[in-house]
């Protein structure tokens, strides 16, 4: 069973996270990561990977509604194209792209910086 970064931050008396880093501010720490050539495809694969793999927050905005957290249910499906500042994923009705994509700085800094 897998607990959420909220969930853990609540056990401790911390404040839940809030999105404050933006997917723009993300992408140079991506790039200077990656060895080779930062393509848009590894850029995107390497902020994908990353999100699944250590259970990231991520929030996006759908439309012109307020942001919010989007369920890791369907970042594992997501994929990120950080040139438009967006995520799509599909569901078991429809295809949903939100804008606005956003992180929390402290779980940024523990993994790139």
């Amino acid at each position: 069973m897998r607990i959420s970064a909220d969930a853990m931050r609540g056990a401790e008396k911390l404040p839940p996270l809030r999105p404050n880093f933006s997917l723009a501010k993300l992408v140079p720490l991506v790039v200077a990561s990656i060895p080779d050539e930062a393509d848009d495809r590894r850029i995107n694969l390497a902020i994908a990977d990353w999100v699944v793999q250590y259970g990231v927050s991520v929030w996006g905005r759908l439309d012109d509604r307020p942001i919010s957290k989007i369920h890791v249910t369907y970042l594992a499906r997501a994929k990120f194209d950080h040139r438009r500042d967006s995520l799509k994923y599909v569901t078991e009705w429809n295809s949903v792209t939100m804008k606005d994509v956003q992180f929390n700085k402290s779980e940024v800094d523990a993994f790139w910086l």
